[in-house]
C-alpha cells in the first residue's frame, strides 16, 4: 500500500526536473504533495479506527449455579474451550467458578449463554434441559 505513494511521488519528482522547475511545475509539486498528505490522513484515521476486539483478550469470572463434581469442570472447560473466541478456561466446582480468558468480542452474556447450552445454569440463564438431561448422574444438581 505505501509501495503505490512512494512511486507516485518518485514519477512527479522526475516529471518536475524534466519542467526545469518551471512555475506550472511548481504547483503541480504542491498540489500533490498536498492530495498526498491528505490521503495519508484518511489512511492512518481509517487504522485507527480499526476494531480491536479480536486481538484483546479479557477475563471473565461467571457463576455457575448447577457445577457439582470435578466431572462437572472437566465438561464445562472442554466444551466451553472449543467455542471460537475462548483462549483458556478455568473451573473451580467448590466456589462455583468459572474464569475465561477471551477475545473482548466475546461478551460475558454469551459465555453465560454458552454454559447454558452445555447444560449449566448461570444467574442469568437456566440450563438448556436436554443438554442438562444429557449429564452423567453425578453432573446433575437435583441429584445431590
Amino acid at each position: 500500500m505505501i509501495i503505490l505513494p512512494v512511486l507516485w511521488l518518485h514519477l512527479l519528482a522526475e516529471y518536475c526536473n524534466q519542467m526545469h522547475q518551471s512555475s506550472a511545475g511548481r504547483w503541480i509539486l504542491i498540489a500533490s504533495i498536498l492530495l498526498f498528505c491528505i490521503f495519508s490522513f484518511f489512511v492512518s484515521a481509517a487504522r485507527a479506527t480499526t476494531p480491536v476486539n479480536d486481538t484483546v483478550v479479557v477475563t471473565d469470572t461467571v457463576h455457575v449455579l448447577d457445577m457439582v463434581c470435578g466431572s462437572c469442570e472437566n465438561r464445562i472447560k472442554t466444551k466451553l474451550g472449543r467455542f471460537e473466541g475462548v483462549h483458556s478456561v478455568e473451573a473451580d466446582h467448590v466456589a462455583g467458578n468459572v474464569i475465561v480468558s477471551h477475545l473482548l468480542s466475546v461478551t460475558q452474556k454469551t459465555i453465560e449463554q454458552w454454559i447454558s447450552k452445555i447444560g449449566y445454569s448461570t444467574k442469568k440463564y437456566s440450563a438448556d434441559k436436554s443438554a442438562h438431561k444429557a449429564l452423567p448422574a453425578c453432573c446433575k444438581k437435583e441429584n445431590q
